[in-house]
């Protein structure tokens, strides 16, 4: 839901998205990211007939000049010599210039230099892998967003940490940025997620530690909550922070602008 919301959020700004799926076929991720876009929940826009569905497809492009394109890959059969390939066909055969760049999800990928066989050294392996992608992000200059899952202790746990990280706590060296998310039952029964920084290279992750953010997965949508329901979770000086991240820049008008810019 998170990787759905990050390429919605660019494709509004005008940007070119490319998804990568690993794990879930590209129709599952097609009809995620309309629900995302049209704000529906599966049920209404599967209960969609064709003319209403195609009208209101219409009226999401006429909001971006932004391009979106989803290729799905079978899970360990590829690394970042086949996204690299990938990427030209689009800019050659289709004038697609790459802006964002989304992996779901990194531990699914294989190594471009390190043999399957060394696998059984996962954090080497995808220490590896990781370094790959952000080499790539570099090369296209673009943003690029990927995920992983808990290792066991984190995912039962209501707090966890860098250390949580499944498989290679090397992801985590070589990310620039690192937000985790956590739904304990009590936050989750409510239609929110605990959101925490666990590694920020652009700025103190301490300015903003925990956070409270909405989340409707039939939607497939996170959102914004009142300052007054990030009191549960946030110190004073954090509040503060947030205002002041929220402002638009100088620059512009789009209070969304801080957004692409972390």
């Amino acid at each position: 839901t998170w990787l759905i919301n990050m390429a919605k959020s660019y494709l509004l700004q005008g940007l070119n998205v490319v998804y990568f799926s690993l794990e879930i076929g590209e129709d599952t991720i097609t009809e995620r990211s309309d629900v995302s876009m049209m704000e529906m929940r599966f049920d209404e826009m599967r209960a969609l007939e064709k003319t209403p569905y195609l009208n209101r497809i219409k009226k999401i492009q006429e909001k971006t000049s932004g391009r979106f394109n989803i290729k799905e890959y079978p899970p360990g059969s590829i690394h970042v010599g086949h996204l690299r390939h990938y990427l030209n066909e689009l800019k050659l055969k289709k004038n697609f210039k790459v802006d964002v760049i989304i992996v779901d999800y990194i531990t699914l990928l294989a190594s471009a230099h390190l043999p399957k066989s060394s696998k059984s050294d996962t954090n080497s392996y995808f220490t590896s892998v990781a370094e790959e992608l952000r080499a790539l992000a570099k090369e296209y200059n673009a943003i690029l967003w990927t995920a992983a899952q808990f290792n066991r202790g984190g995912q039962d746990a209501d707090d966890v940490g860098m250390g949580d990280t499944g498989l290679s706590i090397g992801i985590q060296a070589t990310s620039d940025f690192t937000v985790a998310f956590m739904a304990p039952e009590e936050i989750a029964k409510l239609g929110k997620a605990l959101g925490k920084v666990l590694k920020n290279r652009y700025a103190n992750k301490m300015a903003i530690g925990k956070f409270l953010i909405g989340l409707d997965n039939d939607k497939q949508a996170f959102s914004d909550l009142d300052e007054s329901e990030q009191r549960a979770v946030m110190e004073k000086d954090e509040l503060e922070a947030l205002e002041k991240i929220k402002k638009p820049t100088p620059l512009s008008n789009k209070a969304t602008d801080w957004q692409f810019g972390q």
